[in-house]
């Protein structure tokens, strides 16, 4: 089935060219079927290539979607241009109150980010634990009790 995007969105020439099938706005207000809504929260620089990427994953199923493009409300992307933003993307406190059937939140690239172990302020594992000394919590397997899916006597 088709995904149903935006007209302009840049993505649709990408999808168009490889196949992948679309259905424009018009197209789908006349159909009888509720399409599955998808969210995306693209927290990726490269917004354009990661909305096509996931659009070209979603236009590959064999139900009608619907994709809806969301930023954080107060966020301003440096790496993608502003008119494409405000022509595409929704802000996510206007649309948290909306039912989706989906909602897919994209990464960041944290690798590209300076990281220096020894700084306190980044990592603090807390106190470590001896295994020998821990003491059972909560939800600790008691004496009569089996994990689940273990069948063996008592």
């Amino acid at each position: 089935m088709p995904i149903k995007i935006p007209n302009e969105l840049p993505a649709r020439a990408t999808l168009e060219a490889e196949g992948v099938m679309l259905m424009r706005e018009a197209d789908a207000v006349r159909q009888d079927i509720r399409p599955m809504r998808i969210g995306l929260l693209n927290l990726m620089p490269n917004k354009i290539r990661t909305e096509t990427q996931f659009a070209r994953l979603l236009g590959s199923t064999p139900l009608q979607v619907e994709l809806t493009l969301v930023k954080m409300t107060n966020h301003v992307a440096r790496n993608t241009p502003s008119d494409h933003i405000i022509s595409f993307y929704r802000d996510f406190e206007d649309i948290r109150a909306e039912k989706f059937d989906g909602f897919i939140v994209t990464g960041a690239p944290v690798e590209t980010i300076p990281f220096e172990p020894d700084d306190p302020g980044v990592f603090d594992p807390g106190p470590m634990v001896d295994p020998d000394q821990a003491q059972p919590g909560p939800f600790a397997i008691g004496p009569h009790e089996r994990p689940y899916g273990v069948n063996r006597p008592l």
